[in-house]
């Protein structure tokens, strides 16, 4: 509870327009050490719907990484991410590595963003 609360609050702190706040707030949440995946994908949402491609990146790539936790929904935003950006080679890995231990998942065509603004990402 405590971390959806506190995931919420970084997004309303976006919709707010403090950017650095909102990122802040979510890195914070890393210091205990759990739940770092779920908290480093909000960081990649919330960078590419801050339209920082570079950072949204970076957390995409540490996420992707752990294929323990590599969900439906996360995989999903990860390949329409790399393929919206122009990174074929990393979508066909990430693709071809979720194939491997979900080989009936089809991913989507759709390269559109997930989460466009505060509002999506509370949703997320």
């Amino acid at each position: 509870r405590d971390l959806a609360l506190a995931v919420i609050d970084a997004w309303a702190l976006l919709g707010k327009g403090d950017e650095a706040a909102a990122m802040k707030r979510l890195e914070n949440l890393k210091i205990s050490g759990k739940f770092v995946e779920f908290i480093t994908y909000q960081q990649a949402l919330m960078s590419e719907a801050m339209g920082k491609d570079e950072e949204a990146a970076r957390y995409y790539r540490v996420v992707v990484r752990n294929p323990n936790v590599l969900s439906e929904r996360l995989a999903e935003a990860a390949n329409r991410y790399f393929t919206r950006t122009g990174n074929a080679a990393e979508s066909e890995t990430l693709r071809k590595d979720y194939h491997a231990k979900y080989p009936d998942y089809r991913f989507s065509s759709s390269s559109e963003k997930m989460v466009r603004d505060a509002k999506d990402g509370i949703a997320e």
